[in-house]
């Protein structure tokens, strides 16, 4: 192929201007793409290694430009609400409970500790207190993780009873003595104008005497109301409530609640039946709220003590899973 036939052709975006005397025209009719690209049709290696670091230059130049503008640093732009919101790395949102990932770790804990205190809620209920009180004084800690695990299980009931028996005492005159079985962390004492004598398995504070409820260190006839905030544990629970009369004055008053699933088909007439057979007498019930019910007794003229009462069998109590 002769030289005029490339006349006005692009060949490999080399454009050949028809002059007669160029040098770098071969004389080959053989002209190969190599040969064009030789000729200044190609890029060179040192042109692309030139073009390579301009190209580099201006992505740093415009990185730069990003963070510093003409007149000092650039001030970033506050995050919307939306973004604050959006959950960062190791913080998905659950896409059903919109809650972040980061709670999976506390709902774990809060369900082995649900377990954990129905397992040592079961225990409490199925042994007598002669056996809870020396398990919890080898094992003190058992008692932390019962309470810790009660006041999750009853953080969501819409009225708690240790509030119902504070505002019955403080309705009351100052000058009570007042004996809390079961007492727990003691709310009570801390939160009536009476002096409360707290009593429990283990002494969690100053003040709690720690003993078995059916065998107290209090005087006979020096308290004037003896209180069972859910305390009613253990399958020999009619001794507590044998002590509570033997230390209460006359008249005093047996304040009681008690959760209301515990109790079996005629249990609430065996139950306070004993009770007036022991010389108390009912002064008011409450079954208004739908988790617990709370019994007023007052103790009249001391009578005899029956030699045995039989005491019905409270129901294992059953909280919620969690």
């Amino acid at each position: 192929m002769d030289f005029f036939s490339f006349h006005g052709a692009k060949i490999d975006s080399v454009f050949i201007h028809p002059v007669v005397d160029c040098p770098f025209i071969p004389n080959s009719s053989e002209t190969t793409s190599v040969q064009l690209q030789s000729m200044g049709g190609g890029e060179s290696s040192k042109w692309k290694r030139g073009k390579e670091k301009k190209r580099k230059r201006r992505m740093q130049e415009h990185s730069q430009s990003a963070q510093v503008g003409r007149n000092g640093p650039v001030k970033r732009r506050k995050a919307t609400p939306s973004e604050k919101a959006r959950p960062t790395a190791g913080e998905e949102s659950n896409p059903r409970t919109g809650k972040k990932a980061t709670d999976l770790f506390e709902k774990m804990k809060a369900r082995l500790s649900g377990g954990r205190f129905r397992w040592l809620n079961e225990q409490l209920y199925t042994t007598t207190g002669v056996e809870a009180f020396a398990k919890l004084t080898a094992e003190p800690e058992l008692y932390e993780q019962y309470h810790e695990g009660f006041r999750e299980q009853t953080r969501g009931w819409p009225q708690q009873p240790i509030s119902v028996v504070t505002r019955w005492l403080n309705s009351k005159k100052k000058n009570l003595v007042v004996a809390d079985f079961g007492c727990g962390d003691a709310k009570l004492a801390d939160s009536v104008k009476q002096k409360v004598h707290s009593l429990d398995l283990v002494a969690t504070k100053p003040g709690v005497i720690a003993c078995n409820m059916a065998d107290t260190p209090l005087a006979s006839a020096s308290i004037d109301v003896a209180v069972f905030c859910l305390a009613l544990m253990g399958t020999d629970y009619g001794k507590f409530l044998q002590e509570a009369n033997r230390v209460l004055r006359t008249p005093g008053h047996l304040w009681i609640a008690e959760v209301r699933s515990r109790f079996g088909e005629s249990f609430e007439e065996k139950f306070l039946k004993n009770l007036l057979a022991m010389g108390f007498s009912l002064k008011s019930k409450d079954v208004s709220n739908k988790m617990f019910a709370v019994y007023i007794l007052e103790k009249k003229d001391h009578e005899p003590m029956p030699k045995r009462l039989d005491w019905p069998e409270f129901k294992p109590c059953i909280y919620k899973r969690r």
